[in-house]
């Protein structure tokens, strides 16, 4: 009768083992599961923050970057223009300037 207790008691350990190592490796399942639904979620929400923030122009698209250059020269010949310079004259001077300092 011993022996069969001594048995029972074994396969019962062998069950209780294999039940929680079901367990664990559900559970981490799970948390997988959960951080790349976390990720994905994040990742899409990120993907739209230049337009709902600022357009493309905080990102540098190729447009912006043209209507920046564009503004800039504008500005560049604006300034030249007040100074009685021509805009060559006036990019020399900024780099005078610049190579003085």
């Amino acid at each position: 009768m011993s022996e069969n207790k001594r048995i029972n008691d074994r396969v019962m350990w062998i069950i209780v083992a294999l039940l929680s190592f079901i367990l664990i490796v559900l559970v981490f399942k799970a948390g997988v599961l959960v951080g790349g639904g976390k990720s994905h979620f994040s990742s899409h929400r990120s993907s739209g923050y230049s337009k709902s923030i600022g357009g493309d122009h905080f990102f540098g698209s190729k447009k912006s970057m043209m209507v920046d250059r564009k503004a800039m020269f504008e500005a560049f010949q604006k300034e030249a223009q007040a100074s009685g310079m021509t805009i060559e004259e006036y990019k020399k001077s900024l780099l005078d300037q610049k190579t003085a300092n």
